[in-house]
């Protein structure tokens, strides 16, 4: 049985990132980036990998942009981009309930 949004949101909701501790001592701009998100009204803000890309998710695309055009005039420095998830994979993920 393949797990929904919600279901996947929740399971992201309780990983974590051993790398984001440092790295927002390194660079304290992951944080500015991850408050910007949760402000915009992502569901969820993370930071990917070794802090190089950070990323939200939103209820869906027409609020993904919205929040996109939003941080991008905010802090016109920033590469921002709206992006759509697929499916691919989706039916190897396992989440242990």
């Amino acid at each position: 049985e393949r797990p929904d949004a919600a279901e996947l949101i929740n399971w992201l909701a309780q990983q974590r990132n051993d790398l984001q501790p440092p790295a927002l001592t390194l660079a304290p701009a992951i944080g500015d980036v991850l408050s910007a998100l949760e402000r915009s009204g992502a569901i969820l803000q993370r930071m990917s990998g070794s802090g190089a890309t950070c990323f939200g998710i939103f209820a869906g695309s027409s609020q993904a942009q919205q929040a996109a055009v939003a941080i991008a005039a905010e802090q016109p420095g920033w590469w921002v981009t709206a992006t759509q998830t697929r499916d691919f994979g989706m039916d190897r993920v396992h989440i242990h309930r």
